[in-house]
């Protein structure tokens, strides 16, 4: 199945899409060598510079603050990932390039409202682990990416990333999300 397929599939499923606050990401040439991790998001703050906003946000749902459209966005995500865990493995991967956060702001942010506000007796979002793309500037498309012949996603996430598709990409989660819904005692 092609990325574009997914999207189609995707829309079905009521998964987020961007919004007023999501950037443009880069394109990535198809033919890359990118390395791909599955991190939790403790990993994610380690390995990854210039993540925005996350905090911002926390204070915001604390306060009850929505007047900012970043906000808003990251708590849609938070609720959609919390009403369908197992979309962990199907949401598009978190992207770096050159060390630095390119596309996933907010899933990050909503996994981080997860673990410390909206769900935070539940296990499974300090657990999970998401796909995170580490590529360089060379990896870049200098020209824009044909993602229905070259088997990339063009948009989508939190900004449009042209990343291959991520169901293509193995979880490799150790965790089953359904079975880490069940609650610590």
């Amino acid at each position: 199945m092609r990325a574009y397929e997914f999207i189609l599939e995707a829309d079905d499923l009521s998964v987020p899409q961007p919004g007023p606050s999501s950037g443009k990401a880069a394109q990535l040439n198809p033919d890359a060598n990118l390395n791909q991790q599955n991190l939790t998001l403790k990993q994610i703050h380690k390995s990854i510079q210039g993540i925005p906003y996350h905090k911002d946000v926390i204070k915001d749902y604390d306060k009850k603050d929505f007047s900012w459209n970043v906000t808003p966005k990251a708590v849609e995500y938070a609720k959609f990932l919390k009403d369908n865990p197992e979309s962990l493995k199907t949401l598009p991967p978190i992207v770096a390039v050159d060390g630095k956060l390119d596309d996933g702001a907010h899933r990050i942010s909503a996994l981080g409202l997860l673990q410390k506000r909206m769900d935070r007796d539940n296990p499974l979002w300090k657990k999970a682990k998401v796909p995170v793309v580490f590529a360089s500037s060379s990896d870049v498309a200098k020209t824009p990416v044909d993602s229905k012949t070259a088997g990339v996603r063009a948009g989508g996430g939190s900004g449009g990333v042209g990343v291959l598709d991520t169901r293509d990409m193995q979880m490799g989660a150790e965790l089953d999300p359904k079975t880490m819904m069940q609650r610590a005692k």
